[in-house]
């Protein structure tokens, strides 16, 4: 079968298996609550899931994918089929509604998502003169309470 949708060819002959499949359309909902039609065999049913590759099986194809479109890095569709790890005949649901209906009508300021760092200010040592002074003033104070203290008792 000749490659269709644009596909490379190289990318084509990976990609495509031999054995041809009857499938059925089925209706899916988004988490965003928007539907899609989606294929799955015909005999599938929603309690099956989705079949995923085996890890094993998801790292050969990075390998393929990689050298078919080398040097150009795997396109972000099939990335995130891998990612997803490759569901059987399903494809990473991106809505194509949510850009259209969900628009910024505005912003909001939220805060810091990391609190700034506290600047630690080194503290000035003080010098033996000042250190005296500080004494002498707190001396004085003392020596000025005790003679209010005198005072009131006479």
């Amino acid at each position: 079968m000749k490659p269709q949708h644009g596909i490379p060819s190289n990318v084509w002959a990976i990609t495509r298996h031999g054995d041809q499949r009857w499938v059925a359309d089925w209706k899916a909902t988004l988490t965003c609550g928007h539907q899609i039609e989606v294929q799955r065999n015909v005999d599938w049913t929603p309690e099956q899931g989705l079949k995923r590759s085996t890890p094993a099986r998801l790292k050969e194809m990075r390998l393929e994918l990689a050298k078919a479109y080398a040097p150009e890095p795997i396109p972000d569709h099939d990335r995130k089929l891998l990612d997803a790890g490759w569901p059987e005949l399903g494809s990473y649901l991106d809505c194509r509604l949510c850009p259209i209906v969900r628009t910024v009508v505005a912003y909001e300021p939220l805060g810091w998502l990391v609190a700034p760092v506290k600047q630690v200010r080194a503290r000035r040592q003080k010098s033996r003169r000042e250190v005296l002074q500080e004494r002498i003033r707190r001396t004085e104070r003392e020596l000025k309470q005790l003679r209010k203290e005198l005072g009131d008792e006479l």
